[in-house]
Parts: structure tokens; sequence; C-alpha cells
């Protein structure tokens, strides 16, 4: 136990067995500090070490939690960084990392990061990205189109946002050519544009398509390329 205005410090190894409580009331000066003065690549480390015989998955291998008092002076979790096993199997070792936070009073899981993949919305993502806000329900993306995947029970979607006088784009790219093709929205001519080959090859207005024109001035109006 120590006390007094002096913090205690430790140079080298130190093991400490049972509960360690920091308290401070100086606002300005962190609780704990790591410094590691060699001057060499190594950095300061904090191990979290679970070594019980009987490893299992789901087990949980270390967490941070984060406590403050609400309004009504109740001391309330209100968000947590969580590694738990996935996988104990020797060879097969798989972790996941989950970031809760608090969400109209109750824990929300608002990030994970699990085999190679990362979820918002959900402790268990099928893609490298997975953004879920609700059960789309016995559905997974196709092998060919997983590296994104956003997923709803309503109206999932995705937004391009931009000032009036800008273009938002979606583009397409191979390793000869980054912009090989695209498709682009312009607000201040009303147009939305197809692009493959690098030009444009199809345009859409608010009443018009125009398939080799960018200014069609009919329903559908095709022109050929001059010979």
């Amino acid at each position: 136990t120590h006390s007094g205005l002096a913090a205690p410090t430790f140079t080298g190894a130190a093991t400490f067995t049972g509960d360690i409580a920091l308290a401070s009331a100086t606002a300005s000066k962190p609780l704990l500090s790591l410094e590691n003065t060699n001057a060499d690549g190594t950095s300061a480390e904090i191990k979290f070490i679970k070594n019980g015989g009987d490893a299992g998955t789901g087990d949980d291998v270390g967490k941070i939690s984060f406590y403050q008092d609400d309004a009504d002076g109740n001391a309330l979790n209100f968000a947590n960084i969580i590694v738990y096993s996935s996988n104990v199997v020797d060879g097969s070792e798989e972790s996941q990392m989950s970031f809760t936070t608090r969400a109209s009073g109750a824990e929300a899981v608002p990030l994970v990061l699990k085999g190679g993949n990362v979820g918002i919305g959900t402790t268990n993502p099928d893609s490298t990205l997975h953004v879920h806000t609700a059960t789309a329900g016995s559905i997974t993306a196709p092998s060919t189109a997983d590296d994104l995947v956003i997923e709803g029970s309503t109206t999932p979607g995705v937004s391009i946002l931009m000032p009036n006088n800008g273009v938002g784009r979606y583009g397409f790219g191979v390793v000869e050519d980054n912009d090989r093709a695209y498709m682009s929205y312009s607000h201040d001519v009303e147009k939305m544009f197809f692009g493959v080959g690098g030009a444009d090859r199809m345009t859409l207005t608010a009443g018009n398509l125009g398939i080799g024109t960018t200014a069609p001035v009919g329903l559908l109006h095709l022109k050929a390329a001059s010979p």
C-alpha cells in the first residue's frame, strides 16, 4: 500500500498478486505511466495473460472497462475493450476484439475485430468490413462480392453526400488504368454519367437517356461515333 504526494516508481520487473487500485485527485496527472528509455524499437507494453488450464472458446482473455457516475450518482460501465478467444484449437487459434459503448441506457457493440474481419454493429462479421444495423435473415454475401457488406432489415443503403456544386463518383480501376469505369452524378447539370474505358458512354438526365452523347435531346438519344 502506498499513499502520499509522491507517486511510486518501479524499475525493472514487478509482480503483484491480488487487486491493485490507483486513485488520484489531480486532474492533470495520469494515473499510470509506462516508459521505455531503451534506444531501440521496443515499446512499453501491457500484457493481459490468462493461463488457466481449462481454456475454452468464448473466454475473456483481457478487458479494459470505463466507468462513470450517471446524473443520479450510479456508477455505470460506459465502455469496454474486450478480447475473447474464438478458437482455442492448437494451430487454429483465433481471437476477437470488441469495442462496446452505451446507447439509450444499454450496452451496444459498435466495433468488432474478428479473424481478419471488421464488424460494425455485429459481433460476427461475414466480410472484410460488415456494417450491420439489423439482420436481413439467413443470408451471406457471395464470395465475388464480400469485401464490403451493408446489412439491414428494411432499407439498407449507402449515401454519397456532397455540396450542390459537387460531383459524386463511384469508380472502378485496374492496374493499367485506375479510372477505367465509373458512375458519377453532377447536381449542377442534373445529370448522371456512366463511363467505360475512361470516357462517358451513357448519360441520364432528369427525363432523357443518351448513349454516345452527354446531351440527349429526346427520351432515348443514340449517337454513333464519327466514322
